[in-house]
């Protein structure tokens, strides 16, 4: 059954209408077992590329932070564009096809955060730092902060941004070696002193 077939979407569909919860745990079996087959690519497509089996995975009460980031690193060494699976299941900038509550927007940036390195994400998630969850918001800073390498990005978040913005920005900078970093940090530091 070849991943992303009419026939294979047909299949998922109905086993998780069924019983999302034995879905999820059948298909988690099956990618464990096969992680050191040659099917394993084949098998982690198909089901890591279903968006109802990524927010099960993703679901709070599954597995806790630290786990949950284990996996996902497991996960993506088999199947690469799992970071940008998990980004879409978030708000876009024009529709909110899962709605999902902020709580677990939030929870998935987290681990997005610790996943996916280099910039591939910012253009599908950089619209959530004006996302009217504050939370949700200061996660997204946090993330496109550590990812983008533009002081003017940087120096308007700091300028516009809501308290919670301003302090994802500066988590963001937390530790990087650049002049622009140091810089903007100083300015945190005087902005502080004056309040």
């Amino acid at each position: 059954m070849p991943a992303g077939s009419a026939h294979a979407q047909t299949v998922l569909d109905e086993a998780a209408a069924a019983d999302r919860e034995l879905f999820f745990q059948a298909g988690f079996n099956l990618l464990e077992s096969v992680a050191d087959s040659p099917e394993a690519p084949k098998a982690y497509r198909g089901l890591l590329e279903y968006p109802p089996f990524l927010i099960e995975l993703t679901r709070k009460d599954r597995f806790s932070h630290a786990k949950l980031v284990r996996i996902c690193r497991k996960l993506a060494v088999i199947e690469k564009r799992l970071d940008v699976q998990l980004a879409r299941l978030l708000p876009g900038r024009w529709e909110d096809p899962y709605e999902l509550e902020p709580e677990m927007v939030t929870r998935i940036l987290d681990v997005l955060n610790e996943i996916s390195m280099g910039p591939r994400l910012i253009l599908l998630l950089s619209h959530l730092t004006s996302y009217p969850d504050a939370a949700v918001g200061e996660k997204a800073a946090i993330l496109i902060g550590r990812r983008i390498c533009n002081f003017g990005w940087t120096r308007r978040r700091l300028e516009s941004g809501g308290p919670e913005i301003r302090a994802g920005v500066v988590q963001a900078l937390w530790g990087l070696n650049r002049p622009e970093a140091r810089l903007a940090m100083r300015r945190c530091q005087i902005g502080k002193a004056h309040v």
